[in-house]
C-alpha cells in the first residue's frame, strides 16, 4: 500500500469515527448502545498519555501501521481497525464519568396506547425518550413516528388495511422508508382483537407480504401476534393454511407473541416471572422447529397491582436482556389504565414518568 492510500483510508476511517462520535452515539457491545453521549475515554487508546483522546493519539497509531503495535483487537498487526478504535473515542478525557452514560439495550421497547381517542398518540420524541427504549410500536401505522429517535415498528393490526390509507399507502409508506421492521396482526385468536382464523389470515398475509415487500424487498416482517391462549395452535395452523394455498412458506422474518402470567393480588412476583421465562423458552423452541426467525415478546405484564407490576418487572426484564433466544420485548404499555388494567402504566397523563417507568427507564 502506498503512502498516499493509508491516507486515504486513514482519513476515511476519521470521518467515519468522528460522524459517530459527534452524532452523539457510540455503538458498544451487548447489544446495547450509547444515547445522548460522547465518546468515553479509555486510557489504552490514549497513546501519548496526555488524558485526552486526540488527533495526536490517531497520528501514533496511523504511524504504527502494519507494525505489532498498537494492536487492540488482537489480531496480530496495527491496522486500520486499530486506528478506528482510537478514533472512535476522539475528544474523550480522563476527567469524562463513564457512569452518566445512558445505556439503551437494543431489545427494549414499549407499547404507545392507540386508544383513548388517539390521546398518548400526541406524545412528542422528547417525551418518549425519557423512557430510554430503543424501540416502540402503536398498534397502528403513524406516519410522524417514522422520523422518530426511538426506532417505530409499524403494526398491520387486522384485515382493516383502510385503517392504514389501503394498499397504496402502505406501499408508498414502505418504499420512503426501506428495511424497517412491520409487525403482522394482533392477537388474532381472540375475538375482542383482530379475530382471524389462521385459515382466512394465509391469503390476507400473502396480500400484505405483497404489498410491503414488493415496495421494499428489504422490509422485515414480524408475524402472528397471538396471545398465549391461541400459541402454538393458531401459527401452527396458520403455516399449513399458507403452505397449501401457495405451495410454499410465507416470506417472513419472525414471530411476535404476547404473555400476561395468569395471577392475583396475592401471586408471588418470581413465580409469575417462572412462568415467563418458561412461556418464551418454549416459544424460542416452537420457532427453531419452524423455520427459525426472530422472537418478539410484544406486550407482557400482571396487571394487579403496582408493587406486584414492580417486583415482577424487576426479576423479568433482566431475563428477558439476557436471554439471547428473545430479540425484543415491549412492556405494555404507557398507558394501561385506560382499558381498566389495575397496573402496569409507565407515564401519568402529562406523560411524565411513573413510578414504574422510572424503574423500566434504567434497564
Amino acid at each position: 500500500m502506498t503512502t498516499n492510500q493509508r491516507i486515504l483510508q486513514t482519513i476515511s476511517a476519521l470521518i467515519a469515527a468522528l460522524t459517530i462520535a459527534f452524532a452523539g452515539r457510540y455503538l458498544s457491545p451487548m447489544n446495547a448502545k450509547v444515547v445522548n453521549a460522547g465518546p468515553v475515554y479509555e486510557a489504552q487508546y490514549d497513546l501519548d498519555g496526555n488524558g485526552q483522546i486526540d488527533v495526536a493519539d490517531v497520528a501514533q497509531a496511523t504511524s504504527g501501521w502494519g507494525s505489532t503495535t498498537p494492536d487492540f483487537d488482537g489480531n496480530g498487526k496495527d491496522t486500520l481497525e486499530d486506528v478506528m478504535l482510537v478514533a472512535s473515542r476522539w475528544g474523550s478525557s480522563v476527567n469524562d464519568n463513564p457512569q452518566n452514560i445512558d445505556i439503551v439495550s437494543q431489545k427494549k421497547g414499549v407499547g404507545v396506547p392507540s386508544w383513548d381517542q388517539g390521546y398518548w398518540k400526541t406524545i412528542s420524541d422528547s417525551q418518549l425518550q425519557t423512557l430510554n427504549s430503543a424501540w416502540f410500536y402503536d398498534w397502528g401505522v403513524t406516519a410522524r413516528f417514522l422520523d422518530y429517535s426511538a426506532e417505530y415498528v409499524p403494526m398491520i393490526w387486522s384485515d382493516r388495511l383502510d385503517w392504514y390509507g389501503g394498499a397504496a399507502n402502505i406501499a408508498k409508506l414502505a418504499a420512503s422508508h426501506p428495511g424497517r421492521y412491520w409487525l403482522i396482526l394482533n392477537e388474532p385468536d381472540l375475538p375482542e382483537q383482530a379475530n382471524i382464523s389462521p385459515q382466512d389470515a394465509a391469503p390476507l398475509y400473502h396480500q400484505i407480504e405483497g404489498i410491503i415487500l414488493g415496495a421494499d424487498p428489504t422490509a422485515k416482517l414480524i408475524i402472528g401476534g397471538a396471545s398465549q391462549v391461541g400459541w402454538p395452535q393458531w401459527p401452527e395452523q396458520f403455516l399449513a393454511a399458507y403452505q397449501n394455498l401457495y405451495g410454499k412458506e410465507p416470506t417472513y422474518a419472525g414471530w411476535h407473541t404476547h404473555f400476561y402470567p395468569y395471577a392475583d393480588a396475592n401471586s408471588d412476583p418470581a413465580v409469575l416471572a417462572t412462568r415467563t421465562e418458561e412461556y418464551v423458552s418454549n416459544a424460542r423452541a416452537w420457532v427453531d422447529s419452524h423455520g427459525g426467525g426472530e422472537l418478539w415478546l410484544t406486550e407482557f405484564n400482571v396487571h394487579t397491582t403496582e408493587a406486584a407490576a414492580e417486583a415482577y418487572m424487576t426479576d423479568i426484564v433482566p431475563w428477558l436482556q439476557n436471554y439471547d433466544g428473545i430479540q425484543r420485548f415491549a412492556w405494555f404499555a404507557i398507558d394501561a389504565s385506560a382499558i381498566n388494567w389495575a397496573a402496569g402504566s409507565l407515564m401519568d397523563r402529562s406523560f411524565n414518568l411513573t413510578p414504574l417507568g422510572e424503574l423500566y427507564a434504567g434497564f
